[in-house]
C-alpha cells in the first residue's frame, strides 16, 4: 500500500489576496500535496501542476497495463495481445490524457 496522498489529485486555484494567487494540488482526502505562489521565481507553473496531477492519477492504471503487456500468458497463439490487455492499455491511456 502506497503512503502517498490518496488519489485522484486535482489542481485548485487559491486567491491569497488581490493580485497574488496560487495553485495547490489537493489529494482525494482534501489534504494539500503541494502549492506554488505565482510570484515565487521557481514556482511550479499551473500547466506543470496539471501534468503532474495527470501523471500521478494515471500511475496505477499505467503500471497495471504495462504489467499485463509484459506477461506472455496474455498473448494468443498468433502473438496478438488478449482483448483484456488492450482494454487495460486503452483505459490507462484515457486516464493519462484526461484534463481536469
Amino acid at each position: 500500500m502506497s503512503k502517498a496522498t490518496p488519489r485522484p489529485w486535482v489542481v485548485h486555484p487559491l486567491e491569497l489576496y488581490e493580485g497574488y494567487g496560487a495553485y495547490a494540488v489537493i489529494g482525494n482526502d482534501g489534504e494539500t500535496v503541494c502549492d506554488a505562489q505565482t510570484y515565487y521565481p521557481k514556482a511550479v507553473k499551473e500547466a506543470d501542476q496539471r501534468l503532474i496531477v495527470r501523471a500521478v492519477n494515471a500511475h496505477d492504471a499505467m503500471r497495471e497495463a504495462l504489467m499485463a503487456v509484459c506477461d506472455p500468458d496474455n498473448y494468443k497463439h498468433a502473438g496478438e495481445p488478449h482483448e483484456s490487455v488492450l482494454a487495460l492499455a486503452a483505459a490507462a491511456l484515457k486516464l493519462a490524457n484526461e484534463e481536469e
